[in-house]
């Protein structure tokens, strides 16, 4: 019988303690949920992926002068940073996070048959043959866009998404 009622007396007081409501806490102005501060992050949805071969390379610059190197190299190899993932068709979405206050620019290659660069072709090697997209989605007429014509700015509260279209050769 007093085990009984010791069992009554125990499970009344988890009863109130589990039903006690919280105490609620007043908003602290300065939280950010970790995982969750969208102030610097650029977010890129490439579209117009027509076959899903080889990898799609988006290339983010921060000045002109690496932009430039690369753009005559048709190689990604001065950049701020890359991201390579598989080509699939229909769109992609890519996330650059971290990004510091400033000016940049982004290159795509649709790199169909995986050796790391642009493959030109035609008259003199001029013309591309993989598809490739810019920032701002210009497409160029006669020769690679420059960075101010792709540039945009982010500051310490931007999040940005861009929309980049792939253009095919």
């Amino acid at each position: 019988m007093i085990n009984i009622k010791i069992f009554i007396v125990l499970f009344a007081s988890l009863v109130l303690i589990c039903c006690e409501k919280e105490k609620e806490l007043p908003p602290n102005p300065n939280y950010q949920p970790s995982g969750l501060n969208y102030s610097q992050i650029i977010v890129v949805q490439i579209n117009d992926i027509t076959n899903s071969d080889g990898n799609i390379q988006t290339v983010l610059y921060n000045n002109s002068a690496t932009w430039n190197a690369d753009m005559d190299s048709h190689l990604s190899e001065n950049m701020y940073s890359f991201i390579e993932t598989p080509a699939n068709l229909g769109s992609i979405i890519v996330k650059f996070d971290s990004i510091p206050v400033g000016n940049y620019a982004i290159s795509l290659l649709q790199d169909e048959n995986s050796n790391g660069y642009m493959d030109m072709g035609g008259f003199l090697n001029l013309f591309p043959q993989e598809p490739y997209g810019f920032s701002n989605n210009i497409v160029p007429s006669t020769s690679a866009p420059s960075f101010n014509e792709c540039s945009f700015s982010i500051n310490e509260t931007d999040s940005l998404f861009i929309e980049i279209n792939l253009v095919q050769p």
